[in-house]
């Protein structure tokens, strides 16, 4: 996601940095963003460093118009596919290339996963007669999109690795080309979303989060551990060891 402005180094000690004041895709999300940076015409209003000095937080555009993210557990369940499916694909090629824990991006979009999975059947449990949406606040959203786009960022990483490997891989990159797509694809629809949904904060819906619970915490650990084991084991009874990893 786009970060907030950073003041002209040529200014000669006055900040004129310019920001977009306008009911732009990124003001929804709540992202405080230069003029040029969004989907707003090329005439939409602009705020100057000093205006904004000057201003109740309230009024600023991206505190104005923010817009939480609302999904049906259908949509929910929706996105949880391609995210589980980059996260497989993302594991693989991690344990393939041994990285370290602190390097590894699959943990994280399992987080995120097994969170969508919570939001989806807190949704589902409180619909009755009608469905019931799950609302993310802009900052769960905003971290939802950093995630699909970091994870299609490493995807292409992927792709480059084995088209460029020799002696090739048997299965080409298509599906992990397919799921990046995808990722982008659902980035800018939640976008659109939180543009284009004025009635998201007063819609009967459940409060969904991305933040982790301790029994979240516990889950993933359990699971971790788990594949673990199931790795040691199948490397244990693998008659050379190395062999057999990967495809090629």
């Amino acid at each position: 996601m786009t970060t907030t402005p950073t003041p002209d180094p040529a200014a000669s000690g006055r900040d004129r940095t310019l920001y977009c004041a306008a009911s732009c895709d990124l003001n929804h999300a709540a992202v405080p963003h230069p003029p040029w940076d969004c989907n707003a015409p090329d005439d939409a209003p602009t705020l100057t460093a000093a205006q904004r000095a000057a201003m109740q937080d309230g009024e600023l555009p991206w505190v104005r118009h923010a817009t939480p993210l609302v999904l049906s557990a259908g949509e929910v369940d929706r996105l949880r596919h391609p995210i589980g499916s980059a996260m497989h694909a993302l594991e693989v090629d991690e344990l393939d290339r041994d990285l370290p824990e602190a390097e590894r991006f699959s943990p994280r979009l399992e987080a995120v996963e097994l969170r969508l999975i919570r939001a989806k059947l807190d949704a589902e449990r409180a619909s009755t007669r009608l469905d019931v949406l799950a609302r993310f606040s802009c900052d769960d959203a905003n971290q939802l999109r950093q995630v699909i786009e970091d994870a299609a960022g490493r995807l292409g990483d992927l792709i480059r690795r084995r088209d460029a490997a020799t002696p090739g891989y048997l299965v080409g990159s298509k599906f992990f080309g397919t799921a990046a797509e995808g990722l982008l694809d659902w980035s800018m629809a939640t976008l659109e979303r939180q543009q284009h949904r004025p009635t998201a904060r007063t819609e009967p819906a459940i409060t969904a989060s991305l933040q982790l619970t301790d029994r979240d915490h516990k889950h993933l650990r359990e699971e971790a551990d788990h594949r673990r084991q199931t790795l040691s084991q199948a490397v244990r009874q693998w008659p050379t060891g190395g062999a057999g990893r990967g495809e090629r």
